[in-house]
């Protein structure tokens, strides 16, 4: 079997095939592969500088946005004590500048008469509505409309105002607000026919049914000075305590209601029986407490804390049957059923429950030989339970009141009765916490709040309150400008501005070579120039085309006209004389026809001539 050894004998001796073949694949590589790889990282060059100066253009456009004009007019607060004493309070308060609505910007709303629900407006009816010193904008029905065929009608016409429609007792309003805020931008309608109810000019001696709601106002700032402020009492919100319940307990019969504040009565329906079912019913009704058990590690109490805070936010719960331990008036007290004003107490037992004591109350009777409801109370003022009873009489019936005094405040309190003081049975939950406006002084002036975040008392600050001061204390708030916030702005600006700058430069940035037939020594990123390893000297010029620097061996045909007969190669060193052509190793092209003739020569010669006209535009 033969072998083959990649040699071939010749005459002058054997061809190292393989090495030729090695060779050519080689120089193919070079020729094809080489050009490739370095577009190649000319691209991801040019990629990564976009992606540097997108970074620049985004920190620069951030920059210039924080040029607004709350630089320019920013504010800030101090608090200072000058009061004197080693017991002086610490930080009783902050405050933010220009963060409550009193400086705000406010858009005109308008509000129409009640429109009773059904009624009719006419086809071809038209309302012509003006903001500010715009050109008015007309609408006219196309149907038949009810309100709430109006109230799209100017919706869709983008007359500068959002309609809406509320409903009260007097029936539906139509109610305009315009969308852009400030005194300048101020509402003006104009109607007809059925519509003419909507019409709206302040100026108008003409009496109109609709009516402003909501003044516009324009966007103001914090008054800056110095204000003294001291803080007399903190808001608080009112929390309940249940009496102690066995735990196990079920709640069988009866009804539970509470009610918050000015709000309406929530009727509590358990879906269990439970205080655990109790609690659940309370948390998911919107009755405006949260409901909590805790337990004292024998029994558990219902507790009640109102959502929010101020002296009208109290709880009122109302509680029969079973339900009955969980009665609680806001003032404390706790109140009997009537009783007749003849009722006599002959058997049976009282006792009476103060937070976890039980004290048995023992009625004496009278100079007549009987127990009243005036000797039971007398029996429980001198018991020394805590609590003052009192008598409150309608004319007919009577009850029995029961004032926890200071020290049992926040304690429960209930009467047990048996017998014919069964009638007197009732109980309360303790108050833990009373339902208080939070109360300050400011430069003398006698300031409440249903908050301790107190907003509108001095414009454009929001005072948060966290302690009470005492009459040691001197505390001054200071509002003033604050050229921080300036100063910050300008040199981000100036930071992004050169970083964009640097950035650009660095990307168009190249270095023209001062020697003619020579190449730049740089070029921009990702705008490598090409093909420098193969051209003519002659050619060695770099030009920008098709977005992309490139040796002139191409835009020599394309911006400048070569002698008739000759143009420069595309790539392989080539220059040819029309009809003949010479290709050259070494860089020196000659004319088969014309040896030792120089077309090198002749085309430096004539190039020379045309660079420099300015005026050159490519030619197709």
């Amino acid at each position: 079997m033969a072998t083959s050894t990649g040699t071939i004998s010749t005459s002058a001796g054997p061809l190292d095939v393989a090495t030729l073949v090695s060779q050519l694949i080689s120089a193919e590589s070079q020729s094809q592969l080489t050009p490739l790889t370095t577009q190649a990282s000319s691209y991801n060059t040019l990629i990564s500088a976009y992606g540097s100066l997108k970074s620049a253009l985004s920190t620069y456009q951030s920059a210039i946005k924080g040029l607004s004009a709350a630089s320019f007019s920013s504010q800030k607060s101090s608090v200072s004590n000058a009061g004197t004493g080693s017991n002086l309070t610490t930080d009783p308060f902050t405050a933010d500048v220009n963060s409550d609505d009193s400086t705000k910007i406010l858009a005109q709303k308008i509000k129409s008469e009640g429109v009773t629900s059904g009624t009719t407006f006419s086809a071809g009816d038209s309302l012509a509505i003006k903001i500010g010193t715009n050109s008015p904008t007309f609408i006219t029905l196309k149907a038949n409309s009810t309100l709430a065929g109006v109230r799209d009608a100017i919706n869709a016409s983008k007359a500068g105002v959002t309609a809406s429609i509320v409903t009260d007792g007097s029936g539906d309003h139509l109610v305009l607000e315009s969308n852009t805020g400030g005194t300048a931008n101020t509402i003006k309608v104009t109607a007809n026919n059925s519509l003419s109810r909507f019409a709206y000019d302040p100026s108008s001696s003409t009496p109109s049914t609709t009516t402003q709601i909501q003044a516009p106002r324009d966007a103001t700032k914090a008054a800056s000075g110095t204000y003294s402020v001291g803080v007399t009492q903190l808001a608080q919100t009112a929390k309940l305590s249940s009496a102690s319940i066995t735990p196990g307990s079920t709640f069988e019969n009866g009804l539970l209601a509470i009610k918050t504040g000015t709000g309406s009565t929530t009727i509590i329906k358990p879906s269990t029986n439970s205080l655990a079912g109790i609690r659940d019913a309370i948390n998911s009704s919107d009755a405006g407490v949260n409901a909590t058990i805790v337990s004292d590690g024998t029994n558990d109490h219902l507790v009640l804390t109102a959502k929010d805070s101020g002296a009208t936010n109290t709880i009122k719960v109302t509680g029969t049957a079973d339900f009955a331990v969980f009665n609680s008036d806001p003032s404390g007290t706790v109140t009997t059923p009537n009783v007749s004003n003849s009722q006599l107490y002959t058997t049976g037992t009282l006792n009476l429950k103060v937070g976890d004591s039980t004290i048995a109350i023992n009625p004496t009777a009278n100079g007549s030989g009987d127990i009243d409801l005036t000797q039971v109370m007398t029996a429980i003022n001198g018991a020394g339970a805590g609590v003052t009873a009192s008598i409150t009489n309608d004319g007919t019936n009577s009850r029995l009141v029961l004032t926890p005094n200071a020290a049992n405040a926040t304690a429960s309190i209930s009467l047990a009765g048996s017998g014919d003081y069964s009638g007197l049975s009732a109980s309360g939950m303790g108050q833990l916490l009373k339902a208080q406006d939070a109360k300050l002084s400011i430069d003398g002036v006698t300031v409440t709040s249903p908050s301790n975040k107190v907003e509108n008392v001095i414009s454009g600050v929001t005072l948060n309150l966290s302690k009470v001061t005492t009459s040691a204390d001197d505390f001054t708030l200071n509002i003033s400008n604050d050229t921080t916030g300036l100063t910050s702005a300008a040199n981000t600006f100036v930071s992004a501005y050169n970083t964009l700058a640097k950035a650009i430069a660095s990307m168009t940035a190249q270095t023209p070579s001062t020697t003619l037939g020579q190449a730049n020594t740089s070029a921009p990123p990702g705008q490598r120039v090409v093909g420098s390893d193969h051209l003519d000297p002659v050619a060695q010029h770099p030009v920008l085309l098709g977005g992309r620097w490139q040796w002139h061996q191409h835009a020599f045909r394309h911006r400048h006209r070569v002698p008739e007969g000759r143009h420069a190669g595309t790539g392989r060193n080539q220059i040819v004389d029309r009809g003949h052509q010479q290709f050259c190793r070494h860089r020196q092209p000659v004319c088969r026809h014309r040896p030792g003739y120089d077309q090198h020569h002749v085309l430096q010669k004539w190039y020379r001539h045309q660079v420099d006209d300015a005026d050159d535009e490519p030619v197709e």
